[in-house]
């Protein structure tokens, strides 16, 4: 959903209220209602007695959903804040993520909740699971070439899936921003494009690896 910078501010301003609405997920609930050919309750905030008066709002009975607002509203959830997280956690009985594609982040609703809940009602979702399989190489046949393509902006955020990557295929392919660090680690000039200096000794490390072990680390070379 992005970064909500304005709404992040808290400033009362006309441009504010504008990305509040374009990065709302209201429509979001109503095309889940479709989906499930049943309403979806819509809680205005995601914390605070909004939150809790919509919870509250729920039939006991169960079988209903209720969709909070973007979560992103507030920096504490990135900052993976504990207040934030208790608040989230106090709103549930259990923890399901599905959300793979931020699933390695430390952020409050992914790292923090769960941390907070107990093990036994935590547990992911169909999604998640899927993808865990594909990325299950142990079944792998004798000869079998496996090769997987990542990308993304930062090393730093991707560094656990490409060494844990590494290690189970043959061929690894970068893309994206994040390709550029370890096109400069290897001493080739990038320019102005984006770079984690940083994480140029961990670029290094992980090419080293690669070379060591036989697998092959595919970089772009329009760079």
């Amino acid at each position: 959903m992005g970064r909500p910078k304005l709404v992040q501010k808290g400033e009362d301003t006309k441009e504010t209220k504008t990305q509040r609405h374009q990065l709302s997920l209201r429509p979001v609930s109503e095309r889940l209602s479709e989906l499930l050919g049943k309403p979806v309750g819509f809680g205005e905030e995601c914390i605070g007695d909004t939150a809790k008066a919509a919870v509250a709002e729920l039939p006991k009975e169960g079988g209903s959903v209720l969709l909070l607002e973007n979560l992103r509203f507030y920096k504490a959830e990135e900052k993976n804040e504990v207040d934030f997280a208790e608040s989230l956690a106090s709103l549930a009985d259990a923890y399901v993520n599905d959300a793979f594609g931020t699933s390695h982040r430390a952020h409050a609703s992914v790292a923090g909740v769960p941390a907070l809940m107990n093990v036994e009602v935590c547990g992911l979702g169909l999604l998640v699971s899927s993808e865990l399989a594909y990325l299950d190489f142990s079944s792998k046949a004798e000869g079998e070439i496996i090769a997987a393509i990542i990308g993304g902006s930062k090393v730093s955020t991707k560094l656990p899936v490409i060494k844990g990557l590494l290690k189970q295929v043959d061929m690894l392919i970068l893309g994206g921003g994040l390709a550029f660090t370890f096109i400069k680690a290897k001493g080739i000039p990038v320019g102005n494009s984006l770079v984690e200096d940083s994480m140029i000794d961990t670029a290094k490390e992980i090419l080293e690896y690669a070379e060591e072990h036989g697998k092959t680390l595919v970089i772009p070379v329009d760079a």
